[in-house]
């Protein structure tokens, strides 16, 4: 089965510290390094980093925290480029 990790887009405001930010993301990355250290070769990585990357970011969000309508459409767009070819590897079994 397919594991997916998706890390979330750099943030910082005046709730989020860029340490803490840091900190969640390191997290994320080294779980990710574990499984394929321990032989998984069915998990992902999803960069959050790339979700808003192709407009404004503050144009993609409500608070430049939670995403709106544009920026769940370019989450979208950036999630299917790795999503798509676990499905279709899946479906031609």
């Amino acid at each position: 089965m397919p594991t997916c990790f998706e890390s979330p887009r750099k943030q910082y405001n005046n709730r989020i510290k860029k340490e803490d930010s840091e900190r969640r993301l390191a997290v994320i990355r080294k779980t990710y390094e574990n499984a394929i250290a321990n032989g998984d070769r069915n998990v992902y990585f999803i960069s959050g980093e790339n979700f808003y990357a192709e407009s404004d970011p503050f144009a993609c969000t409500v608070d430049n925290v939670h995403p709106n309508d544009c920026g769940f459409y370019h989450m979208a767009k950036e999630i299917r480029k790795t999503l798509e070819p676990i499905f279709d590897k899946i479906c031609e079994k």
